[in-house]
């Protein structure tokens, strides 16, 4: 089967095709036939997942992604001035 993972924005697109499989064995009657087809599948990502650093592993026809956090900007504060409404014209 072929097997394709594409990062598209903060989305992860995988794309899968089966292709049609049938065998027959003449010493005694063996016969396989496999399904076949194309699946696509798009997930859509959190704003904070870090797109550039995905890990990707396929092992015994198990696909893991592995997507990390972006880390989080330090939050900042500053003081505001507080309009009384007299402005002076």
């Amino acid at each position: 089967s072929d097997l394709d993972v594409t990062v598209e924005g903060h989305s992860i697109v995988m794309k899968a095709e089966r292709k049609h499989q049938h065998e027959t064995n003449t010493d005694t009657v063996h016969r396989l036939e496999r399904s076949y087809g194309s699946v696509k599948r798009k997930l859509l990502l959190p704003k904070n997942a870090d797109m550039d650093h995905v890990e990707t592993h396929f092992t015994n026809g198990v696909l893991t992604l592995t997507v990390p956090k972006k880390a989080e900007a330090p939050a900042t504060s500053r003081k505001l001035a507080i309009n009384t409404g007299n402005s002076k014209a």
